[in-house]
């Protein structure tokens, strides 16, 4: 039995529901209905239930339909996978104080290798790749923390970039089994088991753990901490183009070093969005999951300056990842329908608007209708779509559109468009109760200074990130960052079977 074929559990997706007969499942995002047989009905309920997803290549083929529809998480037990499987590697430019918190976290005393017949897996080598730091990093830093595994400094006379830093520490490894740790970031060594161990389930070839930012006294530390780009929440699920969760940071990143290696690697010609073309790239190889119940730290920009150059730089990442990527960087997917009905209401043409959304909105109900959903739960799906698609294009508008909300503001029939922007804007003011979707109630004290401070930082994060779209977009010659994508012919989304 192979390892991607090794028995693993399900559980099912925190917003999937089961009909009465245990034959259709509803829910997953983009929101879908399965329809299964009687057997696969039994074979569902049993995984549901704790069951293991067993051998047979027609009950994993199933199981992995059901984890890539977003209608179920895959689940293993600690298990461990060898005592020299695990290799680190921590790309570094000019920041000692980063690196020598990341290698104190790895709690040195258990990085030895395990005693004999042990099945806890252990690191076997830590390379660290000086990418050009001034002053370079000390060749013996290992010996001087008292790192007690296989260590190595590699050093580049100049930066060529994270991605290419990364790519070099590569060379020096031969585990099976990679962690990238950016410098800084404080990641115990039980926490790289675990995620070690999460590349033995299913077709699982990178995991990636939640990465929160430091909790600081500062405000623009306390707007990091819930509102970080590097933080994408506390629900698990798989990695993609178009998913729910679209793409993880290479911050913390565990890779199989076979499909690293067959993917060729993080681009060199990236020196921004290096991360997210590399997990893309993974996903057409295997499955590339987020793991929130692993949960590592990392340093937030200490000066605002610092903060606007972040969120600019990745913007301009949009255009570069276009050419590689096409469509998957559009800042939002519409149905023909919907993208009719918003264009015609952002342009001033409200009758026309309504007319299209009703008659649009008659067809979604009595679709699932058709599929066996009761009127009121199809009524309830068709209405959670449209709040949906426009909390989509409020978040597309302050995300990437505002300069054109902003020129639609001096016409009054396009009034509309700078709603959205405000109302993108102003999602951040959503919930001003003591623990927001990103925060635990343990730390949520500690955090929000005020609602201006918060919304203003929001508005320049916003901003700046859009200015870098435009720009990454204008020079790689390509509109489509700044375009929704309107896929043409019928969507699978809601009629799997």
């Amino acid at each position: 039995m192979t390892e991607a074929t090794a028995p693993f559990l399900l559980w099912r997706a925190s917003n999937v529901s089961v009909d009465h007969d245990g034959r259709r499942l509803i829910g997953g995002s983009p929101q879908r209905i399965m329809t299964l047989s009687p057997s696969g009905a039994r074979l569902v309920a049993g995984w549901f239930t704790g069951e293991p997803v067993g051998p047979e290549p027609a009950h994993q083929a199933l199981a992995r339909r059901l984890v890539e529809a977003d209608l179920a998480l895959p689940v293993g037990q600690r298990r461990g996978i060898g005592t020299t499987d695990l290799a680190v590697v921590i790309p570094v430019k000019d920041d000692p104080e980063g690196l020598t918190a990341t290698l104190a976290a790895f709690d040195n005393a258990r990085l030895r290798p395990p005693e004999p017949g042990s099945r806890t897996a252990a690191v076997s080598r830590i390379v660290i790749v000086d990418d050009g730091s001034d002053p370079p990093v000390d060749p013996a830093i290992g010996d001087r923390l008292g790192v007690s595994t296989e260590f190595t400094v590699v050093r580049r006379s100049t930066s060529a970039g994270p991605g290419n830093a990364r790519n070099l520490g590569v060379r020096y490894v031969e585990a099976p089994m990679i962690v990238f740790v950016d410098a800084g970031v404080v990641v115990t060594e039980d926490q790289l088991h675990t995620l070690a161990d999460e590349l033995c389930i299913g077709d699982t070839v990178a995991a990636a753990p939640r990465v929160r930012s430091e909790i600081l006294p500062t405000r623009l530390a306390r707007y990091e901490r819930t509102w970080s780009p590097l933080d994408l929440g506390q629900e698990p699920g798989l990695v993609g183009p178009g998913r729910r969760i679209s793409y993880v940071p290479s911050t913390c990143l565990a890779v199989r070093t076979s499909a690293l290696i067959e993917s060729g690697g993080f681009d060199p010609g990236l020196r921004f969005g290096e991360d997210v073309d590399l997990v893309w790239r993974l996903g057409v190889r295997g499955w590339v999951r987020y793991v929130p119940s692993v949960e590592v730290t990392h340093p937030p920009r200490s000066t605002l300056g610092g903060f606007v150059r972040q969120r600019y730089r990745y913007g301009t990442s949009a255009g570069p990842l276009s050419r590689r990527h096409g469509w998957a960087v559009a800042p939002a997917r519409l149905d023909s329908r919907s993208a009719a009905t918003w264009a015609a209401l952002v342009t001033g043409f409200r009758l026309p608007a309504a007319l299209i959304a009703v008659s649009a909105t008659v067809v979604y109900i009595a679709s699932l209708i058709r599929r066996g959903v009761p009127p009121r739960r199809a009524a309830r799906m068709v209405t959670a779509g449209w709040i949906g698609t426009t909390r989509g294009l409020a978040l597309s508008t302050a995300r990437t559109w505002w300069p054109l909300a902003a020129l639609a503001a001096t016409r009054p029939r396009f009034r509309l468009a700078p709603c959205l922007l405000i109302v993108g804007w102003l999602r951040r003011a959503r919930w001003r109760r003591p623990v927001r979707p990103n925060t635990d109630r343990a730390d949520a004290g500690a955090l929000f200074p005020d609602l201006g401070t918060e919304l203003a930082l929001g508005v320049v994060d916003d901003s700046a990130y859009a200015l870098g779209v435009w720009r990454g977009s204008i020079r790689a010659r390509t509109m489509k960052p700044l375009l929704p994508h309107i896929p043409i012919g019928r969507s699978r989304s809601a009629t799997e079977r």
